[in-house]
């Protein structure tokens, strides 16, 4: 690694990506090219602000990690995603091509937000909860108010356990989806989502409930119901089942 910068201790090189100081790297880290770990957020900001990168995680090509970002292990940040400060991120994380989270975000673990995807600023994505491409939360009621930047942290959106949210669906700030809640693609969200529940359209309306879901080809796939209510997964002990499958654990204290 080759330092860089003014006082020469700014960052260091990683083939051709910019590793800050103040970054830990877990063991069996690869960063791809012309990507930046622990970026600066603004000049003059503390130099004791930590970022750490998780073990067993990909950084891809042209991702922007800023400072004070931390991971939890077997974390995925693909091509040209970019992730502010002071995110939070459990084991088990993955951040599709080109997608955003916000600054101060919180991702509990076992997570995916797809292909450009847009996390805003203080959202609380549950563990388990899976969101498609395109898939948008917001979080400012009135953009130009100026007391925007002041409500931003009670209207983020909290996102439950196990949740799935389908592609192109939008979320307006002050959502509250509930636990094991199905979004359907290209859905606008206006109002809270209770726990199990279907919704879909614009507006997004109650359907049914998960357990009222039928499989598209019973014959072929011999299930009746995609979800049995009876064994919904739990976190986070499925989350530790599927690293166990995986063939590594999750570090204790």
């Amino acid at each position: 690694m080759e330092s860089e910068g003014k006082n020469k201790m700014d960052y260091e090189l990683v083939g051709t990506s910019k590793v800050y100081r103040n970054v830990r790297l877990g063991v069996r880290v690869a960063i791809g090219d012309n990507s930046v770990i622990g970026q600066p957020w603004k000049k003059g900001m503390p130099e004791n602000i930590v970022t750490i990168i998780g073990d067993d995680s990909y950084i891809g090509n042209n991702v922007t990690i800023e400072a004070g970002v931390k991971t939890g292990d077997k974390f995925t940040a693909e091509d040209g995603s970019r992730i502010a400060r002071n995110c939070i991120f459990g084991d088990l994380v993955a951040i599709g091509l080109n997608a955003v989270v916000l600054e101060e975000a919180k991702f509990e673990g076992m997570n995916r937000l797809h292909a450009l995807g847009f996390v805003s600023e203080y959202s609380e994505i549950g563990y388990g909860a899976w969101m498609g491409p395109q898939v948008a939360l917001f979080n400012a009621p009135h953009p130009k108010c100026p007391k925007a930047k002041f409500c931003e942290r009670d209207y983020a959106p909290r996102i439950g356990r196990f949740v799935r949210i389908g592609g192109g669906a939008r979320t307006i700030p002050g959502v509250i989806i509930g636990d094991y809640a199905l979004i359907g693609a290209g859905s606008v969200v206006l109002k809270p989502v209770a726990e199990k529940s279907v919704v879909a359209g614009n507006p997004a309306k109650v359907i049914k409930s998960i357990g009222e879901l039928n499989c598209w080809d019973k014959a072929k796939y011999g299930i009746e119901h995609p979800y049995d209510v009876q064994n919904l997964p739990k976190a986070p002990e499925d989350l530790e089942k599927r690293l166990a499958e995986l063939g590594w654990r999750i570090k204790k204290e």
